[in-house]
């Protein structure tokens, strides 16, 4: 029940990410999923051992490109823009 409550807060989350345009949250999103995930898929799976690392990057990429704006890039040079 817990691992589902895990996946239904992740998804629901990536939703929310999605329409606010938040790069970091979906880090957090995909963790959540993961977490619930990996109980019942062993870690030497390959596609898990490269998904691992998928969180960190997206927050990675989101605060750097929160770090764009402030140092004067136009978010409007981001399509739609990203707010950080």
């Amino acid at each position: 029940m817990i691992q589902g409550i895990e996946i239904f807060t992740g998804l629901l989350f990536t939703i929310l990410c999605v329409l606010m345009f938040q790069i970091s949250f979906m880090g957090l999103c995909l963790a959540f999923i993961l977490l619930a995930v990996m109980h019942h898929i062993p870690w030497e799976n390959r596609i898990i051992q490269v998904l691992v690392y998928l969180p960190f990057a997206l927050i990675l990429l989101g605060v750097s490109l929160g770090a764009m704006s402030a140092f004067g890039m136009q978010t409007v040079f981001f399509g739609y823009g990203f707010h950080f």
